[in-house]
């Protein structure tokens, strides 16, 4: 007769302090699968949306492929000791996003509260003041590729 099977440790996230556990173990996950993580758990039970964990995870106006978002899931899968093929905490559900099995998080979670409201068009005027300065980067790059070199080897 088989033995029962151990009972999957749970996670464990305080998202203040911005730590993980997996059971009593704490797990240490890069910046992107950690807000992916975070995200699921805050919606524990529930479908996140493949652009509600992209603008999490990256922010607005970010769109990584669709490759790039499963390296990442995968990165969190192996951190909490699971793959695609048998998954146990985190579920895609095809063609819509991922489920956080809420039977999988340990209940004294702590989660942030949630951001302030940005005021209207303040998230607009934002992106296109980082548009302005990606562009302003870009152009003093470019000078300093096109610009004379002044006798000695450096530029003038």
């Amino acid at each position: 007769m088989a033995e029962p099977a151990e009972p999957l440790p749970l996670v464990r996230i305080d998202a203040p302090a911005q730590r993980v556990w997996l059971g009593e173990d704490e797990i240490h996950l890069p910046p992107i699968p950690y807000k992916l993580l975070a995200i699921l758990t805050a919606s524990a039970g529930r479908v996140v949306g493949h652009r509600d964990l992209t603008e999490h995870a990256w922010g607005p106006g970010w769109n990584p492929s669709a490759a790039t978002v499963s390296m990442q899931m995968r990165w969190l899968r192996a951190a909490v000791g699971e793959d695609a093929t048998c998954p146990r905490y985190v579920v895609n559900v095809r063609g819509v996003g991922y489920r956080f099995e809420a039977d999988r998080l340990d209940p004294a979670s702590v989660f942030a509260a949630a951001p302030a409201a940005v005021p209207d068009g303040l998230g607009e005027r934002l992106d296109r003041i980082e548009a302005a300065l990606y562009e302003l980067r870009d152009l003093i790059l470019l000078d300093r590729q096109t610009a004379p070199t002044a006798p000695g080897g450096g530029h003038g």
